[in-house]
C-alpha cells in the first residue's frame, strides 16, 4: 500500500506581497557603468545604480556619473532585463549629489518608480529596502529600518534619511523603497557614528523641493562658507565668505532668515528662495543676544 501524505506549508501573504513588490520595483532599477582614463593614463572604471523616474530619465547620484560630466566618459546603462544602451547626463546638481541620465529616444521606455509623499514624517522603525548593485553583485536588495529622519551632515545642502541596512560601494544612486514600493530616497553614502555604520539616503522630500529647478537649469544656492552643527550653530567660517565679512562668527547660532524662524529641517529650503544679487537678513544668537546681519548673495554654488 502506498501512503500519500499531503504537506501544507504556511504561507505568509503579507511577506509574499512585500517580496513581490521588491521584484516589481527592481524592474525600474538600472546599473550604470563608466569607463575612463585615470590620472596615471590607465583605463579604469566603476559602476553605480540608478532608477527610472520617467520613461526616458534615470535618477542617480552625481558622484556616480561625475567622470561623464568632467571627462566625457560614456555611460553604459543596463536594465534589469539585460538590455544595454548608452545614456547621457542631462541635468545635475553637484551640491545635491544628484544627476539625471537621459536615455536614447529609440530605446524602450523604462518603468518609473513613484516618489513617496510626506517622507519627512516617517516614524523611526519604518521598514525600508535599498536596491542596487553592491560590491559587484547585480540587482540586490537589503532590508533595514529608519533610524533617523531629516538628518543633515555638517555643511551639507541635501538632507537624509538614516537607516541601518547594509549598503556598499555600487549601491550609490539606487532607490530606498518603502513596503508599498514607492521611493523614499536615493542611496548616497555611509555614515560612521561611534563605530556604528549607517546608510544615508537623500530624502525624497528634498528631491521634490529642488527637482524642477535642477531640470530647468536654475538650481543654485548661496555659497555660505560655513560648517554647522545640527542646531545651526556655526562651527567654522571661511575667512573669505560673505558671512565672515559681515561679522558673523563661529559660535553664532542661526535662528532666522528674513525674519522667518529656521530649523535644521527648513534652513536650506529657505536658502533656495534667495537668488543671486538678493539682499537678505540673517539673524543669529550670540551670547543670548539676537543680532541681525544684512547680506547680499553674490557667490553661488550649483
Amino acid at each position: 500500500m502506498i501512503l500519500t501524505v499531503t504537506v501544507i506549508f504556511r504561507t505568509d501573504i503579507g511577506q509574499y506581497y512585500h517580496t513581490n513588490l521588491i521584484s516589481k520595483s527592481m524592474q525600474s532599477v538600472v546599473k550604470l557603468e563608466l569607463k575612463y582614463i585615470n590620472e596615471k593614463g590607465e583605463e579604469s572604471g566603476g559602476h553605480g545604480t540608478g532608477f527610472y523616474i520617467s520613461e526616458n530619465q534615470i535618477l542617480t547620484n552625481y558622484h556616480v556619473v561625475q567622470y561623464a560630466v568632467e571627462k566625457g566618459s560614456k555611460i553604459n546603462v543596463i536594465n534589469s532585463n539585460g538590455l544595454e544602451f548608452e545614456g547621457t547626463v542631462g541635468h545635475f546638481s553637484k551640491v545635491s549629489d544628484l544627476a539625471v541620465v537621459d536615455i536614447p529616444k529609440n530605446q524602450k521606455p523604462g518603468i518609473p518608480l513613484k516618489f513617496c509623499r510626506n517622507v519627512d514624517d516617517l516614524p523611526l522603525g519604518t521598514r525600508v529596502n535599498t536596491l542596487g548593485h553592491p560590491l559587484g553583485f547585480d540587482f540586490m536588495a537589503s532590508e533595514g529600518i529608519i533610524s533617523r529622519n531629516v538628518f543633515r551632515s555638517s555643511g551639507s545642502y541635501p538632507y537624509y534619511i538614516v537607516t541601518d541596512n547594509k549598503v556598499y560601494q555600487g549601491n550609490s544612486g539606487g532607490p530606498m523603497i518603502l513596503q508599498n514600493g514607492c521611493a523614499a530616497g536615493v542611496s548616497a553614502m555611509l555614515y560612521n557614528k561611534e563605530g556604528q555604520i549607517y546608510s544615508l539616503s537623500i530624502s525624497a522630500g528634498y528631491i521634490e523641493s529642488i527637482y524642477d529647478r535642477m531640470l530647468n537649469g536654475t538650481l543654485d544656492f548661496p555659497l555660505l562658507g560655513i560648517n554647522m552643527d545640527e542646531d545651526l550653530t556655526i562651527k567654522a567660517v571661511s575667512l573669505v565668505s560673505e558671512l565672515y565679512k559681515s561679522g558673523i562668527l563661529a559660535g553664532d547660532r542661526i535662528v532666522e532668515i528674513n525674519n522667518i524662524k529656521v530649523t535644521k529641517r527648513n534652513f536650506f529650503d529657505k536658502l533656495l528662495n534667495i537668488r543671486k544679487g538678493d539682499i537678505y537678513n540673517l539673524s543669529v544668537m550670540r551670547n543670548q543676544e539676537k543680532l541681525i546681519f544684512s547680506l547680499k548673495s553674490e557667490n553661488r554654488i550649483k
